[in-house]
């Protein structure tokens, strides 16, 4: 959503913002970027995407298991820092906790790391930022999936996100004391 301090930005800094609804699904987002059409003379999202050289998911709410998907359709590097407990079709519904040190928010970054682990990102690194926010993890990957945009890499991602979705809700996620670093 558009922000207010966006106006307060200089003319060439707010001009690149934009503001537009993410009707994701696995189905589009297998489409071609280049097929996106502006509107009014503004680039669309879509478009803008597959401009840039870094996805970036800050407390990115629903969007937050589709970010690694963007960014391998996108041929993009990441950041993504998960907030609210999002899958990619609802908000989380948590089972029972099966250990009683580790929270929902550990569970939740495990299954978002997953999701990016599938999406073939496998240089993920995980910073604990100093922010004033207890949701402070963040996991960056400062390369992208392929050398060159793949779009078997996009349908792999995509097949292994599915498969996840399907089955894999927290509550089955394995008890590995450490999925990720």
């Amino acid at each position: 959503q558009k922000r207010s301090i966006w106006d307060l930005y200089p003319e060439v800094s707010s001009s690149s913002l934009l503001h537009e609804t993410v009707p994701l699904s696995f189905e589009n987002v297998s489409s071609d970027p280049s097929a996106a059409r502006e509107s009014n003379g503004v680039r669309s999202l879509e478009r803008a995407l597959h401009e840039c050289e870094w996805v970036l998911g800050n407390h990115s709410d629903e969007l937050t298991p589709w970010i690694p998907l963007l960014a391998v359709k996108h041929h993009a590097k990441m950041f993504l820092l998960p907030c609210c407990f999002w899958d990619f079709e609802d908000r989380m519904k948590f089972g029972r906790l099966p250990d009683r040190h580790e929270g929902r928010y550990r569970r939740y970054l495990k299954y978002v790391f997953l999701i990016a682990q599938k999406c073939g990102f496998e240089l993920l690194e995980t910073e604990n930022l100093r922010i004033p926010s207890t949701k402070n993890i963040a996991f960056v990957s400062r390369t992208t999936v392929s050398a060159q945009p793949s779009t078997e890499a996009l349908e792999s991602a995509i097949v292994h996100c599915r498969a996840l979705s399907e089955s894999c809700r927290l509550v089955n996620l394995p008890a590995e004391e450490r999925v990720f670093p």
